[in-house]
C-alpha cells in the first residue's frame, strides 16, 4: 500500500504490519520483500505521488532553474561542510599522530580517501551548472553525470571507508599484541 503523507489518515497507517518511509530504490525493494513474507506493508512517501513544485521545493539549490541561485545554495552549503571537513582533518590527523606504524599510516590513508570522496559531492551538486555554461540549456548529461558522482562518492565515502576503518581496526589490534 502507498501512502500519501500530505493526505493520509490515522486508520491508513493502523491498517499495516509495517511502515517504510521512503519510495526510493532501498523502501520499494524492501517493502516487496517483507510483502513476500505475508506482513502487510505501506510505503509512506511525501511526494503526493507525482513530480509538482510543492513536492520538490524542499531546496531551492536543488530545484531552481536559476544559476545564481544555484550557486549562492552552493557558496552557502560550502561553509558548513568546510568546516566539518577541516575539524574532521584535524582530529583525523591528531588521531594519526597518537599512533606509530600501520596504524597511523592507515588513518592517514583513510583521512585522504575520507576527504576527497567527500569533495565529489559539492562538485558533483555544480555539473548541471558547468554544462550549462558550457552548453547553453541544461546538457542531457547534466543530471546524469550528478547522479553518476554521487554514486561514485556513496559508494567510496561509505562501503570503502568503511573497509579502511576496518584495516585500522586490524592494524590497531595487530600493534597491541
Amino acid at each position: 500500500m502507498f501512502i500519501d503523507l500530505a493526505t493520509s489518515t490515522r486508520k491508513e497507517l493502523d491498517a499495516c504490519d509495517v511502515a517504510i518511509v521512503g519510495a526510493g530504490a532501498a523502501g520499494i525493494t524492501l517493502a516487496l520483500e517483507l510483502e513476500k513474507s505475508g506482513l502487510s506493508v505501506a510505503i509512506l512517501e511525501g511526494g503526493q505521488g507525482a513530480w509538482t513544485e510543492l513536492s520538490q521545493n524542499r531546496y531551492q539549490g536543488e530545484v531552481s532553474t536559476s544559476d545564481s541561485t544555484k550557486w549562492t545554495f552552493w557558496v552557502l552549503a560550502m561553509i558548513p561542510f568546510a568546516y566539518i571537513l577541516f575539524v574532521l582533518a584535524g582530529e583525523l590527523k591528531a588521531s594519526g599522530s597518537r599512533e606509530t606504524g600501520a596504524v597511523a599510516s592507515s588513518i592517514k590513508n583513510a583521512t585522504r580517501i575520507l576527504l576527497v570522496t567527500w569533495l565529489v559531492y559539492p562538485i558533483g551538486y555544480l555539473f548541471p551548472v558547468i554544462f550549462n555554461s558550457f552548453a547553453g540549456d541544461l546538457h542531457e548529461g547534466a543530471e546524469t553525470a550528478r547522479q553518476l558522482a554521487y554514486t561514485v562518492a556513496d559508494i567510496t565515502a561509505k562501503a570503502l571507508y568503511g573497509l579502511m576503518i576496518l584495516n585500522i581496526a586490524k592494524a590497531r589490534s595487530g600493534d597491541e599484541r
